[in-house]
């Protein structure tokens, strides 16, 4: 029956050779005499110890010749310094030394350089950990880590996330004799999902066909991850802003006009969520002589209300509020004054007997 052959570095792992005890005390001591030949032979007798050292960084990605090589490095040095008169076994010996060059080596090779500092601390936190375990019986926390370590916790957390070998998207998770099951598999975005990919391509269709404002009002609900409640906010804050810093109007337009505009609509705007900056507002342009106008457009889109709301109007009214212009925000000729006919109803029951006309920038009231 043919033997299952492996070759690392030219060598067929098959055909090693392995030594007695007896054997290895005979070489070592030829060694120690100058033998260059019985140290040949003791290396070739140990290279097994380096393949089974290799299988514990089988998940670093790396070429197997290249940590077979520096292995057998790390077991030349075990041999050239090992002494027998210890009482420990060579392998006791070798197999840190070994690990210790392995190592090395992933740590001067390896494409993200972690600074020396850091690995100490990492080092130095995971023996805590493994003394802890060993004396306590139980996984220790990381307080008791970092009391035993004498290393801020921060630190611990810092430096082992550090030292984290890098994984890749393809590396194999799970295989049943089936479809091998990667990484990439297990991670799932859920803000970029497909769904996701089409709505934000029909978003941006639709918003280059909107004026400046509404495409603001969108952008802040889709594009900046905010809830339609803090767009709204938002949008009454930036009110509060503009009036503070210019005064150059007479007439604020249809003042919550924004839920027009919301994902919901006014389905769940209650203009009470945001009284603060509203009564903010209507304060402000009472100060300062402006007026505000009830707006129809809200009733041509189907919200059922005037913009700003009946509620607004009446807060307006109690703040001292006198000027309160008509519109209906029309943009093409068979909406002009679309709804009239309800304005005189909701300005009396705010609490007006008049609304407001300019000329030459100056206000006359024209009684209901």
């Amino acid at each position: 029956m043919a033997s299952y052959k492996v070759e690392i570095c030219g060598v067929n792992t098959a055909t090693l050779p392995i030594l007695k005890e007896s054997e290895k005390e005979a070489l070592f001591a030829r060694i120690k005499q100058g033998d260059k030949k019985a140290r040949e032979t003791y290396i070739k007798g140990n290279l097994r110890l380096v393949l089974s050292v290799i299988k514990r960084f089988s998940n670093n990605h790396e070429n197997v010749d290249d940590l077979f090589q520096i292995g057998c490095i790390g077991l030349i040095k075990s041999i050239d310094n090992f002494d027998p008169t210890m009482g420990v076994k060579f392998s006791t010996y070798a197999v840190p030394m070994i690990i210790g060059e392995i190592r090395r080596y992933l740590r001067d090779n390896n494409s993200i350089r972690v600074s020396r500092s850091l690995r100490d601390t990492a080092y130095k936190a995971i023996h805590a950990k493994e003394i802890l375990s060993k004396t306590s019986l139980k996984e220790p926390t990381l307080d008791e880590i970092a009391r035993e370590a004498g290393i801020p916790k921060e630190d611990i957390v810092f430096a082992l996330d550090a030292i984290q070998s890098p994984v890749s998207l393809y590396d194999p998770v799970y295989t049943d004799g089936g479809d091998t099951l990667y990484v990439m598999d297990q991670i799932s975005d859920k803000k970029n999902k497909e769904e996701n990919w089409i709505e934000a391509l029909s978003l941006s269709d639709a918003m280059e066909r909107l004026n400046e404002r509404e495409n603001y009002i969108l952008k802040l609900r889709f594009f900046e991850g905010k809830t339609e409640q803090q767009a709204y906010l938002e949008y009454f804050e930036s009110i509060l802003e503009n009036i503070s810093a210019f005064d150059g109007f007479d007439v604020y337009g249809h003042l919550d006009y924004v839920v027009r505009y919301g994902p919901t609509s006014n389905e769940h705007y209650v203009w009470t969520d945001y009284k603060d900056v509203i009564d903010e507002i209507l304060r402000q342009l009472i100060f300062l002589g402006k007026g505000i106008e009830i707006n129809t457009g809200g009733f041509k889109y189907g919200l059922g209300h005037p913009n700003p709301t009946e509620e607004i109007l009446c807060r307006y009214r109690e703040l001292g509020g006198e000027i309160i212009t008509i519109g209906a925000d029309a943009h093409k000729p068979e909406h002009v004054g679309f709804d009239f006919e309800k304005v005189p109803a909701i300005l009396k029951n705010a609490g007006f007997d008049y609304f407001t006309v300019f000329k030459q920038r100056k206000p006359e009231f024209i009684r209901l």
